[in-house]
């Protein structure tokens, strides 16, 4: 369904364990949705590994991202994660 949908992608996003808690994640991803809007783009789409629990956890508490339809099953290391715009 929303396969041909333009989207923004975060690639990768790291912070040292001393600069975490610091809404550094926070800002960054905020940034990357405003300019995600700005450009058109349907949704902000992103990878976590499952073992990463705290990322996890970031993403999907405090940021509002949602295990995306295309998110693959099973004995996969990682989640698709997604926040839609419309």
């Amino acid at each position: 369904e929303h396969l041909d949908a333009p989207v923004g992608y975060i690639y990768e996003l790291q912070c040292e364990a001393a600069h975490q808690k610091r809404s550094l994640g926070e800002i960054l991803v905020t940034l990357v949705e405003k300019l995600s809007k700005i450009l058109g783009m349907d949704a902000v789409i992103l990878t976590v590994l499952k073992v990463n629990v705290s990322a996890y956890g970031f993403y999907t508490n405090k940021m509002k991202y949602e295990i995306d339809d295309n998110s693959p099953g099973g004995d996969c290391e990682y989640l698709i994660l997604a926040k839609r715009f419309n």
